[in-house]
């Protein structure tokens, strides 16, 4: 990536899913630093620690799955009792509350649909009063709605060996009853 930048093809790098001390060690031996990375981030997972320490390395944070989307069919962002309530009060869309809190926050987003009425509706964001602000963000639960345990793979370093066992061999039982 570093030769890209370096012949003009690309103007910055951005990595996905690296916790502060991922890009730490990257920092041990890439000569440019990232200036983006893509994490999960919504009010269930917000990454205070990670978004503060990446602002001041200048490090954007590009929030995907905003509204609490997820792999595992359990309940999303978009769907909370508070969230909906905010929405109704400030007479929103629940997305455009999730958007709006992201950006409000210090994130980019990324929210994704493939309806164009959706896709226009979640461009109208809006400054929340701060006591909306304050609710969404107590409902951090430090829970994860895309962490990737079919892979068998503890990617954030958060869960365990035995965890990691454990999931992957759940997926797979769970694909063999699918097919």
């Amino acid at each position: 990536m570093e030769k890209l930048v370096a012949k003009g093809k690309i103007r910055s790098i951005g990595v996905s899913n690296f916790t502060k001390e991922k890009i730490e060690d990257l920092w041990k031996t890439a000569v440019i630093k990232p200036v983006v990375n893509q994490i999960e981030a919504h009010p269930y997972l917000q990454q205070r620690e990670l978004l503060e320490w990446s602002k001041q390395q200048n490090i954007v944070i590009v929030g995907y799955s905003p509204l609490g989307n997820n792999i595992y069919n359990i309940p999303r962002a978009v769907d909370d009792p508070i969230i909906i309530s905010l929405a109704e009060k400030l007479g929103k869309t629940p997305a455009q509350i999730l958007i709006s809190w992201s950006i409000q926050r210090g994130t980019a987003v990324l929210p994704k649909s493939v309806t164009p009425e959706r896709i226009e509706s979640n461009l109208q964001v809006f400054e929340l009063p701060q006591d909306a602000f304050e609710e969404i963000q107590s409902l951090d639960r430090h829970q994860r709605m895309n962490f990737p345990a079919r892979l068998g793979v503890d990617i954030f370093g958060e869960k365990g060996e035995e965890w990691r066992k454990q999931a992957a061999a759940e997926w797979v039982a769970a694909q063999k009853k699918v097919n």
